[in-house]
Order: structure tokens, then sequence, then C-alpha cells
């Protein structure tokens, strides 16, 4: 019988963070102050896909600041 010697297994490098980090995220008055449009169609009254074609922004963006607004 031959005995090989012992040979620990690699050890894995350390986890590094990915994803999101801090100060990505806007600040909500920001943002609104970027899409003053789209404010004044929705208290207008105006649907979301009116404002979305008069505006020429998306439909999530319309969404995100009704959501704010709320």
């Amino acid at each position: 019988m031959i005995l090989l010697p012992f040979i620990p297994a690699p050890v894995p490098p350390v986890a590094v963070k990915t994803g999101p980090t801090a100060g990505l995220t806007e600040d909500p008055e920001a943002f609104l102050s970027r899409h003053t449009d789209i404010t004044e169609a929705l208290a207008a009254g105006k649907s979301i896909r009116t404002i979305q074609s008069e505006t020429g922004k998306g439909r999530n963006t319309v969404m995100k600041v009704r959501r704010m607004l709320a």
C-alpha cells in the first residue's frame, strides 16, 4: 500500500459583496423635481398612457412618480 501525502483542499476566496452600494438610491424629492411634467399631468387627472405618450417617458417612470405622490 502506497501512502500519498495529504493535500488540503483549496480555500475559497473571501466572498465579496456585490449589488447596490450605499448612496445609489435617489432622494424622492430630487426624482420628483426631474419629472415635474408628469406630476402636473397626474394632478390634471390624465391617464398613465396619455402621460406616457405626451412626455415620451416610460410607463414605469410614470407609475413610480404616481406611487411617490400617493
